[in-house]
């Protein structure tokens, strides 16, 4: 059985200025999301940011995984914060969905994977708050992440702490992965554990939420890295527990 995983979307805003795809608003997600979940036996269904919360009762009660996709920064209202950087690149119908999506598929019980912004999103969604911009607020020195747009070339090193749930997938007490973010969680959600940290600079790099159900987001972009081994473990674990509430 196949299970089906829902896919969290990017918006992009009218331009005027540009020609192709339209000028018109439109979502999109890069397509090595799909290629992720469908490697791992999973069926990927992309979800537009409907903001109805009845539409997001009936989009999540008909799947059986949820993967928090990477994209566009937070609106700093959700954590109850002002804007305090001009880095900001803002998808707030983006943020309303996905912030009661994560609420929906925590009533149905649903496994949840959160991948850059995906890991901030669930922090936020769970009571913590984010380094608006690492470069301007972090008192010590961030090392090899990127600002901005997405720029998938960064690699650096990630320690992940035993007796998680990621060391369980992962095998490993190090592994080299692919970054590109300008923010990261500050304070950390209710419920979550900090499972993994930057070995050059101790930003964090992977939450999850102890116990049976797999809650678990990292802050790096293992989809542009299809072939590796921690992405296909992580793809594999998730797509797992989404085809065990397929089959119940």
């Amino acid at each position: 059985m196949r299970p089906l995983i829902g896919m969290t979307v990017w918006i992009a805003p009218e331009d005027g200025k540009r020609v192709y795809p339209t000028p018109y608003t439109f979502e999109y997600l890069h397509r090595t999301y799909s290629y992720m979940i469908r490697r791992a036996q999973g069926v990927p269904i992309l979800l537009a940011n409907a903001a109805d919360p009845e539409e997001v009762d009936r989009l999540l009660g008909v799947l059986d995984g949820f993967l928090l996709t990477g994209g566009e920064d937070i609106e700093p209202n959700f954590y109850n914060e002002p804007v305090q950087t001009k880095t900001m690149e803002l998808a707030v119908d983006r943020d309303r969905f996905e912030l009661m999506a994560v609420k929906k598929a925590d009533e149905l019980g649903l496994p949840i994977l959160g991948i850059c912004r995906g890991i901030q999103t669930l922090n936020v969604a769970y009571g913590g708050s984010l380094f608006q911009d690492l470069l301007e607020q972090r008192d010590r020195p961030t090392g090899n992440h990127s600002r901005g747009r997405p720029f998938y070339r960064r690699y650096h090193d990630v320690r992940i702490d035993r007796e998680t749930r990621l060391h369980e997938i992962m095998g490993k007490d190090t592994i080299k992965v692919c970054t590109a973010h300008h923010q990261a969680i500050k304070d950390v959600g209710q419920n979550l554990r900090v499972t993994a940290h930057s070995v050059e600079d101790g930003v964090i790099e992977a939450v999850e939420v102890p116990g049976e159900r797999f809650v678990l987001a990292v802050q790096w972009h293992p989809e542009v890295l299809p072939d590796d081994e921690a992405t296909r473990r992580l793809a594999a674990a998730f797509v797992d527990a989404a085809r065990r509430v397929c089959l119940t």
